[in-house]
């Protein structure tokens, strides 16, 4: 876990934690220099937490993963240690959890959550939030959430975020403290998936032409994703464009009202490819080395891994205005629509298009990539975090 544990080594939170200060202590960190960070939640299904502490032990954190916020009790008494917290929906457990939960469940797992990080801040223990969303996505407790949300913005001590207008987008529902907050961005997945196919390949693979263009909405399908929205300009964008246009969506449905509204309209369309198997990390390339530009069509948001996966493959992105910010650096092969207007995204789509075949595009965007690769990241989170302590 983080470069703390060889894979598949099963130990006690305890004895995680030992394990953690045993091996700082070995890379010559001082007690005075050491830190141990407990990471709630649990999150294997995505690579971020992975990627933003692969740096953790060379800049004197020990970072473990807690399965629940109450074993952050279990945090040893004598060493320096804070809690980081990440994904906020988890708090009321999986899918299944939350369809059964009512409303008065959820406030009460939203109090016992915050009384558990007031006990650890009680206790001399920091906490770090970083904000990855405005809300959850399709937040079942929205007002619930929102108290949720206002008490970690009380309770941080360090709050990171990864869009610089993070705070203006959030003001309308919770403030954020301006002396509290700090910006480290998302890393890119610079050697994180496989790169190996080559674009013909890939689009000989997936069925699609030489000369096709190719549009790529990838990632979890819910109803926030703004798919629909997107759809209903395709008409109009077949028109701008002239050459054959392709629409492929990838990814697994959120529910089964979104996967039947997408069977219906791969149904009605010949230029929209749908595919919904589980998709595996070495697949991934696939997608992106066949797409000239990769759609990001939420309207509302404040990241987007998928955006930065596309800027690691050399793929272009199209995105909402609020979401532009995280592509810093990458405004020649950045494209963004207004959200309220999703005709705009047809001329973000056809700019993309047409920045894509510049012949410094896939240099510029490699670079960009190595820029923000996870280990580069990691180490800024680090040393911007160890310079607030």
């Amino acid at each position: 876990m983080f470069g703390n544990l060889k894979s598949g080594t099963v130990r006690t939170f305890k004895e995680r934690c030992a394990y953690a200060g045993a091996r700082l202590k070995a890379e010559g960190f001082s007690s005075g220099e050491r830190w141990l960070l407990a990471a709630y939640p649990n999150v294997v299904s995505n690579p971020y937490p992975e990627m933003l502490y692969s740096r953790s032990l060379e800049n004197g954190f020990g970072c473990v993963r807690m399965k629940k916020i109450d074993q952050a009790v279990r945090l040893p008494r004598r060493v320096r240690a804070m809690v980081h917290i990440h994904w906020l929906n988890r708090i009321y457990g999986n899918v299944f959890d939350i369809k059964r939960m009512n409303g008065k469940e959820a406030a009460q797992a939203v109090q016992v959550f915050l009384d558990a990080l007031k006990r650890q801040k009680d206790a001399g223990r920091q906490i770090v939030w970083t904000v990855h969303n405005i809300m959850s996505h399709a937040a079942a407790f929205p007002d619930e959430e929102l108290q949720l949300r206002l008490g970690m913005a009380e309770l941080s001590d360090h709050i990171h975020i990864m869009n610089s207008e993070t705070r203006r987008l959030c003001a309308p529902l919770y403030d954020l403290p301006s002396h509290k907050v700090f910006e480290v961005p998302h890393p890119s997945y610079k050697g994180i998936y496989a790169d190996t196919v080559s674009r013909d390949k890939a689009r000989q693979t997936l069925g699609l032409e030489p000369d096709d263009n190719v549009f790529l909405i990838f990632g979890l399908l819910g109803k926030y994703k703004g798919i629909k929205q997107f759809i209903n300009q395709m008409d109009t964008l077949q028109t701008r464009v002239g050459d054959p246009v392709k629409l492929v969506i990838a990814g697994r449905a959120a529910d089964h009202d979104t996967m039947q509204a997408l069977l219906d309209l791969a149904d009605s369309r010949d230029d929209m490819i749908l595919h919904t198997d589980p998709i595996d990390d070495r697949q991934m390339q696939l997608y992106f080395r066949a797409a000239d530009v990769a759609l990001c069509p939420q309207p509302v948001g404040l990241n987007s891994g998928v955006a930065h996966a596309a800027a690691s493959f050399g793929c272009p992105v199209v995105l909402a205005e609020n979401l532009a910010p995280i592509m810093r650096g990458l405004e020649d092969f950045t494209f963004s629509f207004d959200p309220d207007n999703m005709e705009t995204s047809v001329s973000a789509c056809v700019g993309a298009l047409k920045a894509g075949k510049a012949v410094e595009c896939g240099a510029a965007m490699d670079a960009w990539a190595i820029s923000r690769a996870p280990h580069a990241i990691s180490t800024l989170f680090f040393e911007t975090l160890r310079s607030r302590l």
